[in-house]
């Protein structure tokens, strides 16, 4: 690759690959780069202008915190510690500004962003899968994000098991750490928002997250969600398998599923 990049976002369109964040962003023309494999060759992101130099911080996205991306239509969407969205054209080659990050609290926080069958989900770490129409990504829509929480009893149960999983590493010290983290803006926050990962599987959603075990392993499992929508414009999740994949005896350092992907076999 071109660019030294940490915990970078990859999205893969029409054949290429490309990378976004993990990287300073002094310079537009490093904030990504793109992989053909055709050629076996990495390339700089095509820029045809730069994004403007405001004073405002909140235009221009800090790809050092960049921590999911989305594809719709022809947009590359990354989305920022603060669940600020940026995009990508791949049509006009430039970077444009998506939806500010809306006045929340920490609590609701979200990372995993995918999209099945034109719905944007995500998982809080509050421990609820969201859900929003991709437009919602666009300045146009307003003041941030509206998101609605997927609603059915399942639901609600995997939003315990979430919450749980948030604390794992940490053996239930969530508050002390959570008191200095928000104190002094540390990485670690990073690890405890939201404790899960959220990713498409054909017209589902998957997800992962970690169970801290009495003889103090952990446990991966896996669940598995279908949608149904209601003439209310409401969306319920189904459960379709929930099952445990991996346990890790002893307990590596600070383990967690870092990317998932779906596969035809």
């Amino acid at each position: 690759m071109r660019v030294a990049r940490a915990s970078a976002t990859a999205q893969v369109v029409n054949g290429k690959i490309y990378v976004l964040g993990g990287c300073k962003d002094r310079r537009s023309a490093d904030w990504g780069e793109v992989f053909d494999p055709k050629t076996q060759t990495w390339a700089a992101l095509t820029v045809s202008e730069p994004m403007p130099d405001e004073e405002d911080p909140d235009t221009r996205p800090r790809m050092s915190l960049i921590h999911g991306s989305v594809v719709i239509e022809d947009k590359i969407y990354v989305i920022d510690f603060w669940n600020r969205t940026f995009f990508y054209s791949l049509s006009q080659c430039k970077w444009g500004r998506g939806s500010p990050a809306r006045l929340e609290s920490h609590s609701l926080n979200r990372r995993g962003w995918c999209v099945v069958d034109n719905v944007l989900y995500s998982v809080g770490n509050d421990g609820c899968i969201h859900w929003c129409e991709p437009h919602e990504l666009d300045r146009c829509a307003g003041l941030g994000i509206n998101w609605t929480e997927l609603l059915c009893h399942p639901m609600k149960q995997l939003q315990n098991k979430l919450l749980r999983s948030r604390v794992a590493h940490y053996g239930g010290k969530m508050a002390r750490v959570w008191e200095k983290t928000t104190r002094n803006f540390t990485k670690c926050l990073e690890d405890i928002l939201p404790g899960a990962k959220l990713a498409s599987s054909g017209h589902n959603v998957v997800v992962f997250w970690k169970e801290l075990l009495p003889e103090k392993s952990v446990r991966i499992w896996c669940a598995e969600y279908s949608f149904i929508s209601s003439k209310w414009g409401l969306i319920y999740g189904v459960l379709e398998c929930s099952n445990a994949i991996l346990t890790l005896d002893p307990i590596l350092d600070r383990s967690k599923v870092l990317y998932s992907i779906s596969v035809d076999v």
